[in-house]
């Protein structure tokens, strides 16, 4: 009898969020891989172009892909959803919900992607009317 092993799926997942949030540091520590590729980001210290990573979890084989979150650079982070499962929405535990924060969402509920993220009226709710989270380890140089 062959050997039947577990079938890996693959899935797409880009992140979406306010400049400076956390998105490319999420990224950086999840995979290990610094999506910000582009002299004038590392420059800037912002993401300007999509960035791509990998990331391989039992079972699972997951691209990510890192948008910008600065509104002079929304074509990009809207190019960056075209071909995506999930998209993580990533919050500032120190900063909250931001402009962006609800243009990102507004983008991602008229896609076609799922979100990784709550959905729940009163956990938004709350995250718009500013409550804030602990981050236990610590928000010191996120991207």
């Amino acid at each position: 009898m062959p050997d039947h092993k577990p079938s890996l799926k693959h899935l797409i997942l880009a992140t979406a969020g306010h400049v400076d949030h956390g998105k490319t540091a999420l990224i950086k520590a999840l995979t290990g891989i610094d999506t910000d590729r582009l002299p004038e980001e590392k420059a800037r210290g912002i993401t300007i172009d999509l960035g791509f990573a990998h990331l391989a979890l039992p079972g699972l084989s997951l691209g990510v892909i890192d948008v910008p979150g600065h509104e002079d650079f929304i074509r990009n982070m809207i190019a960056g959803l075209g071909a995506i499962d999930l998209a993580l929405l990533v919050v500032a535990a120190d900063d909250g919900w931001m402009p962006q924060t609800e243009e990102h969402l507004q983008i991602l509920n008229t896609s076609r992607c799922g979100t990784a993220s709550s959905r729940s009226p009163n956990a938004t709710s709350a995250i718009r009317r500013g409550s804030r989270a602990t981050c236990s380890s610590g928000c010191a140089g996120r991207r």
